[in-house]
């Protein structure tokens, strides 16, 4: 029997189920559950994972309260930071997914938790989602979009569970649904989830007239209109089973009005891009995720505006999107969730403390000053403690603003941090002492004082601890006045990133970002 016969009408993987079911029955094979059977499957497997281009080395597991699922993550989960997470349906809805390690690798080797559906070999495990038995007598070796939203479901009680190795390691409210093909449509129905972040659908989409007789069963529908995240179409090229339904797919969202991405690969066929995988369709699916779920600037000049990346890639051609300029909830001037104030909309404190912070220069549209006039007494306070820290303070403006740039790093704020790196070049900060920060390096190499600066804001915003060492040599070399000015600098810097986060504060046009995605 050639495999083609076993072909979805659009995917182009093979339902093995339907080729045992017309093949001849095979010699019973060797005891393949025995342990050491067991022992040598897992560590061929474990030995053959490719790894990612991505900062991280990946290790795929088999969780023991997950075992219907495998789970791809950066091997040192100390260091890998806060992982979004990413659950991923397969080609043909099927219960495996061996075929896409070395992608699922590569996502996860960037800082993800990729929880995907199906064990770790090549076998069609019958889910506990697989349909009834069809009429051969034998069960679809198929999942449901149930799959997807329990693989969440797991991560977040993981990230819960006191006794978890995941136990604050992930990002439960940064939650993409992905999948392949037949995969992908049911991410599309699964991304009704409301605690779904984005979706990424990957050669396909909904068919708007299903066919009559489908090869295999199709997953539930939504209604568009019933989703709500930004969702990303990457397909290939026309020889691509799924082109002309992504491209469907891309309009009916729009047409409900969804944030919409749309791009084709014209090199790949259906499922060429995970067979090695395709590094340019991985760096295009990296980059998606890294925008929407990391929030990472660069990132999203790859999908953004006439001249994006995509765009002007000679490599991707079909480039559509809708309503990506600025993620939703975003104001087009301020720039984050809070509209601006004009100085007619305050009252007789609002007016004042207006006058007094910005006078008759042309108001601030982003950043902290605007946002604060929406409480006029923080405003003022706000105004003269920052006002005195950097122009007035115990700390030279250069020292200040290193120690600005080490608490905006810790926390990972965009926004403040690409305000704050050309002042401190400005202020003569050597770009060894930027570096040193931007890459988390050692200090090594630098000035007495910005080695201190850098090693305390790190021991009190990383470690939480300041052993008694490095106190005392904070405290000679600043003295008590500097010490406590130091680090009321960095706490307050603190305090301002913690509001431009909740704000969503995004960056204007045109100021680059500057802090390193991780």
């Amino acid at each position: 029997m050639k495999p083609a016969a076993l072909l979805f009408a659009w995917a182009s993987s093979v339902l093995a189920a339907a080729a045992m079911a017309a093949a001849p029955a095979a010699p019973t094979p060797p005891d393949a559950t025995s342990p050491a059977a067991l022992a040598e499957r897992m560590g061929r497997w474990r030995a053959e994972l490719p790894q990612g281009t991505g900062p991280h080395r990946v290790v795929r597991v088999i969780e023991a309260d997950n075992p219907d699922y495998t789970v791809y993550r950066p091997a040192d989960l100390a260091r890998s930071g806060k992982l979004p997470v990413v659950a991923f349906a397969n080609g043909a809805c099927r219960n495996v997914s061996t075929e896409y390690a070395g992608f699922l690798s590569e996502l996860a080797s960037h800082g993800y938790l990729v929880v995907a559906v199906g064990r770790d070999d090549n076998a069609f495990d019958i889910g506990p989602d697989s349909p009834p038995a069809g009429p051969n007598g034998r069960p679809l070796q198929v999942m449901d979009v149930k799959s997807l939203t329990r693989a969440v479901d797991w991560a977040i009680a993981r990230n819960d569970d006191a006794a978890s190795l995941y136990r604050g390691r992930l990002q439960p409210t940064r939650i993409a649904y992905m999948g392949h093909s037949c995969g992908g449509m049911q991410a599309l129905t699964a991304s009704a989830d409301p605690r779904t972040t984005t979706t990424v659908v990957l050669n396909s989409g909904y068919y708007r007239t299903p066919p009559a007789r489908p090869p295999g069963p199709l997953p539930e529908y939504r209604r568009w209109s019933e989703l709500h995240a930004p969702t990303a179409l990457f397909t290939g090229g026309p020889k691509d089973v799924a082109y002309r339904i992504a491209r469907d797919s891309y309009e009916d969202g729009v047409a409900a009005g969804l944030p919409m991405f749309l791009a084709s690969l014209p090199t790949l066929a259906h499922s060429g891009a995970y067979v090695g995988p395709d590094r340019e369709w991985s760096r295009a699916v990296v980059a998606w995720l890294d925008w929407q779920l990391k929030g990472d600037a660069r990132a999203r000049e790859q999908f953004v505006g006439e001249r994006c990346g995509l765009c002007t890639n000679a490599s991707w051609q079909d480039v559509a999107s809708h309503d990506l300029a600025l993620p939703r909830g975003i104001h087009p001037v301020s720039l984050s969730r809070l509209p601006p104030l004009a100085r007619a909309e305050l009252d007789a404190e609002g007016k004042a403390t207006y006058d007094r912070i910005v006078g008759a220069a042309p108001a601030p549209t982003t950043g902290p000053v605007p946002l604060s006039l929406y409480s006029p007494k923080i405003a003022q306070v706000f105004s003269d403690l920052n006002g005195y820290l950097r122009y007035n303070g115990a700390l030279s403006p250069r020292h200040t603003e290193v120690a600005i740039l080490v608490a905006s790093w810790e926390i990972e704020q965009q926004y403040e941090y690409s305000a704050h790196e050309p002042a401190a070049l400005r202020y003569g900060a050597p770009q060894a002492v930027i570096d040193t920060i931007k890459y988390d390096r050692a200090p090594i190499g630098l000035s007495a004082e910005e080695t201190l600066i850098i090693r305390l804001g790190r021991a009190i915003l990383r470690d939480h601890f300041v052993d008694r060492g490095l106190y005392a040599e904070v405290e000679k070399t600043f003295g008590r006045r500097g010490l406590v000015e130091l680090v009321t600098v960095m706490g307050d810097y603190v305090m301002v990133g913690m509001i431009m986060t909740t704000i969503d504060q995004q960056l204007p046009p045109d100021r680059p970002a500057l802090l390193p995605k991780r």
